[in-house]
């Protein structure tokens, strides 16, 4: 999964999936299979099917049931509701909730950066964004992730929002 290449995506999916099959209850591995399905697309260079859109909906609706005081699942469903469902209200209520149970986890910093792009709300992306790399900037995914957020303004840009769509 860390290695985010398309063929570790695949990899990781086919073990979460496994892993979920193992334990019906693991919240966590539903969200981790719902973000290989949201970050293979990307990775890949290609859009992503309806389904794809459909199941990683779904794996991330059940992880949100069966886990939603878990940073990582709120954090992660901000991110896919707001670009997958269109939902960025919902998205930015979620990365609050993941931010209020962890506030030095920068990936919640990445969801409510992004969520705050899709508002229009630019100084709060910013904000978020300049957080999320003071607090990991040794991730380089997250880092780059934040680099590209911050840099919106640039016509290139606003293709990678699209996308993510």
């Amino acid at each position: 999964y860390l290695q985010r290449t398309p063929d570790t995506m695949e990899l990781a999916l086919d073990l979460f999936r496994k892993a979920i099959d193992l334990d019906q209850e693991f919240g966590r591995a539903h969200a981790f299979a719902a973000c290989c399905m949201f970050m293979g697309p990307q990775l890949g260079d290609r859009p992503a099917t309806d389904e794809e859109r459909s199941e990683a909906l779904q794996l991330t609706t059940r992880a949100l049931a069966l886990a939603g005081d878990d940073e990582f699942v709120l954090a992660l469903a901000a991110i896919i509701f707001t670009y997958w469902n269109d939902e960025t209200e919902r998205g930015s209520d979620l990365s609050d909730r993941a931010l209020a149970i962890n506030p030095n986890y920068s990936a919640c910093w990445i969801a409510r950066g992004w969520t705050s792009v899709n508002l229009g709300d630019g100084a709060r992306a910013l904000d978020a964004f300049d957080r999320a790399i003071r607090l990991n900037p040794a991730d380089e995914f997250n880092v780059l992730s934040a680099m590209q957020g911050k840099f919106l303004r640039f016509p290139c840009w606003s293709e990678t929002v699209t996308r993510l769509k």
